[in-house]
């Protein structure tokens, strides 16, 4: 073989080694993309996975001094004004937040990584929701000293129930809630405030090194509207006087606990006036701000759906407890997804009394009456009696064998009744003939009526009386002559 031929062919070789390697690593580029790609899909995953507490701790905060402070923190800023807004549209910017070059990831996260359900009522999957949250961080001021327990304002979350939520939070520079700037932050815990827009939703926050996430769990709802039964007598005295305290009962397989207490051995309670409306027990009292923010008061597991039932127990309070109960009643309505309403209703009756005192004799008058024939009366008016009269509206109660407490009494009300007098109508008209009658004529005869046997035998008599006498009288002057 000459050395042409010899050349040549290590020529070919060696282009055939080259070609051989290039497509070795073109597989291995093509594989790492492939990989990188899948780690990317599972990301949510992995995290929701690291995030989830198990059975038995799912609802479990943390209650270190630390997280008591975080609490109070969460509690003022219920009232801070809303300087963030971040959505999934906005996920990379938020004016709180300054732009960095290192960051971490924020997940909310509504669903268990592998069973497809979480810790809120499936019923409302897909519904639109909108609430706050807060990240509480650690960082340096501007001395370069470090600072723990501090928090954002108020990021405003809108999303939908059920979908999971991630942003990237740049930690080189985050503005506090009090408009300081602080450096080289971290992150470690999400607070979701209760507030009127959020009554029932907390978070169960897992912190890893480079992210951390919060389970939205749901709670009782607290809404309660407070009414007047129709008709209720409620006295006036107490009407601004009526202080109620509301409680909770948990049942969880069968077993009641009541009354329920939160993890710091305080009992979930609240105390607040009664009056007609609404009110959101959750921000009534930090009892039962904590057990709410706390998931104390928490529903649904993605394990086994709604696995506890809760009831909310109302009952008079205050100094007057005793009264209050002695007059009134409380009865509680509803369930602990939809809300309570509490009903005051009376156990009060109301009377009234009268009472008569000085009675006075009326007086008789009497009135002559042209129309009333002579020697004839007509009582025209009964009289009556005057007399004063008090009539007293009283409130009262019984007891079991009915007997009356008269709990307060109105001012008497007193009418003066005049006696009235009796009127007696006395006939004046004199008697007239009927004009149907004939004229007198004394040289007449009257004929007996015809019927009347007794009237016929007199007038027969007196005929024959007459007649003998007449003939007598002729009898005497005939002897004259």
């Amino acid at each position: 073989m000459n050395k042409s031929i010899k050349r040549t062919m290590g020529l070919v070789l060696a282009l055939f080694v080259a070609v051989s390697m290039c497509v070795d690593i073109t597989g291995v580029f093509a594989d790492e993309t492939k990989t990188n790609d899948q780690n990317t899909k599972v990301e949510a995953q992995e995290v929701n996975k690291d995030a989830q507490p198990n059975a038995k701790e799912q609802n479990n905060v943390d209650e270190t001094k630390e997280s008591e402070g975080d609490l109070e923190k969460s509690e003022e800023t219920k009232d801070s004004k809303e300087k963030l807004e971040v959505s999934k549209e906005t996920e990379a910017k938020n004016n709180a937040v300054a732009e960095g070059n290192k960051t971490q990831d924020i997940f909310l996260l509504w669903q268990h990584y592998s069973m497809g359900k979480g810790w809120y009522n499936p019923k409302d999957e897909g519904k639109e929701v909108s609430f706050h949250y807060v990240l509480k961080f650690r960082g340096k001021n501007k001395n370069g000293e470090v600072k723990n327990r501090l928090s954002t304002n108020y990021i405003t979350y809108k999303g939908k129930i059920g979908e999971d939520f991630k942003i990237s939070v740049p930690v080189d520079k985050i503005e506090s809630k009090d408009g300081e700037t602080y450096t080289d932050c971290e992150i470690y815990q999400i607070d979701i405030p209760i507030s009127e827009e959020n009554r029932i939703y907390g978070g169960s926050a897992t912190v890893k090194d480079t992210f951390i996430a919060t389970n939205i769990v749901q709670n009782m709802e607290t809404l309660t509207k407070m009414v007047i039964s129709p008709g209720a007598i409620i006295l006036e005295g107490d009407k601004e006087n009526i202080k109620v305290r509301f409680s909770v009962a948990q049942i969880k397989e069968g077993h009641e606990t009541y009354p329920l207490y939160n993890r710091n051995r305080k009992p979930v309670d609240a105390e607040i006036d009664f009056k007609e409306g609404e009110e959101a027990i959750a921000m009534a009292s930090r009892n039962f701000y904590r057990a709410v923010f706390g998931n104390q008061l928490d529903l649904f597991s993605p394990y086994t759906g709604k696995y506890k039932e809760h009831k909310l127990h109302a009952d008079f309070s205050g100094d007057n407890k005793d009264e209050l109960n002695k007059k009134y009643n409380l009865d509680v309505s509803g369930d602990d997804i939809n809300g309570w309403t509490v009903t005051l209703s009376s156990k009060i009756n109301k009377g009234e009394r009268e009472e008569i005192k000085d009675e006075s004799n009326y007086k008789t008058i009497y009135k002559n009456d042209p129309t009333l024939l002579k020697g004839k009366t007509k009582i025209k008016q009964e009289g009556a009696k005057g007399f004063t009269r008090v009539k007293t509206v009283y409130y009262y109660i019984q007891d079991e064998n009915g007997k009356e407490e008269i709990l307060k009494a109105e001012e008497p009300v007193t009418e003066i009744v005049n006696p009235t007098d009796r009127i007696v109508l006395v006939g004046t008209k004199i008697a007239t003939e009927d004009v149907n009658k004939p004229e007198k004529n004394d040289n007449a005869k009257v004929a007996p009526k015809t019927g009347d046997s007794s009237n016929m035998m007199l007038y027969a008599g007196l005929t024959a009386l007459m007649s003998i006498g007449a003939l007598l009288i002729l009898k005497k002057k005939r002897s004259y002559k």
